[in-house]
């Protein structure tokens, strides 16, 4: 099992993995608060009746809310992009939380169409991620330097 060379990559893969899950978060809510605002927004204004419109406002303010999730979903994915593109696998020297267009390892795990939300979930959760191009672990710790050099 392979280790991190430094505290500065450590960091790049934790806040590189946090914002992925913020970016999904924000996909799934984003779209079911537009679909919702956007469907009962409709019908509320093919009524007129005067009870309906506190609801209505409601509504609205579901659909801007979501439609503003799904508007910050690009912000956060170059936020991402950014933070996590130095975070290399130690081995093969390939940013796993970004997509490259290189040949992916044969087992790896894919999680709602996405090869990088495994990733980031493992090294948030178990502090090790197997990295999706060369299909080694890899634990998200400081390797120890040797003090003594001859």
């Amino acid at each position: 099992m392979h280790k991190l060379p430094s505290h500065h990559v450590l960091a790049r893969f934790r806040i590189g993995a946090i914002l992925y899950i913020v970016f999904w978060l924000l996909i799934a809510a984003g779209g079911i608060m537009a679909s919702h605002g956007l469907v009962y927004h409709e019908k509320i204004l093919q009524r007129s009746l005067q009870a309906q419109r506190i609801v209505a406002l409601d509504d609205e303010w579901a659909l801007w809310s979501g439609l503003g999730m799904l508007a910050l979903c690009p912000v956060v994915s170059l936020a991402q992009r950014v933070a996590a593109n130095p975070a290399k696998c130690p081995l093969c020297m390939t940013p796993p939380l970004v997509h490259k267009n290189c040949q992916r390892s044969r087992g790896i795990r894919i999680i709602l169409g996405s090869y990088r939300l495994p990733v980031a979930m493992s090294v948030l959760i178990r502090g090790r991620f197997t990295c999706p191009y060369c299909g080694e672990t890899t634990r998200c710790e400081v390797r120890q330097r040797n003090q003594q050099r001859p």
